[in-house]
């Protein structure tokens, strides 16, 4: 197991994720897609849920996506973050 903490604060992108998980699926994707290189940590064999919710209370879903050590959020908000939307001209 890692110290998720500090595996986290290490790489730009984390994911961490679980198996037979849509959203985690789509968010690999995605990265991929756009040439991000990103960690993954997968739940139960990298990190405990423990640890997780330790570190994270507001985290609810997976996946969960971290910039640096700040939570992101999951893969909408990981969308968001990738694709930030355009100016509103006046």
């Amino acid at each position: 197991m890692y110290n998720i903490a500090e595996a986290v604060s290490e790489t730009e992108i984390t994911l961490i994720t679980r198996d037979e998980c849509v959203y985690c699926e789509k968010a690999k994707e995605l990265l991929q897609e756009k040439n991000v290189l990103f960690t993954e940590l997968h739940l139960g064999l990298d990190v405990t849920r423990d640890s997780v919710v330790t570190l994270w209370p507001e985290a609810k879903m997976l996946p969960l996506v971290f910039k640096k050590d700040e939570y992101v959020g999951g893969y909408l908000e990981l969308l968001d973050y990738l694709n930030p939307p355009l100016p509103l001209k006046d």
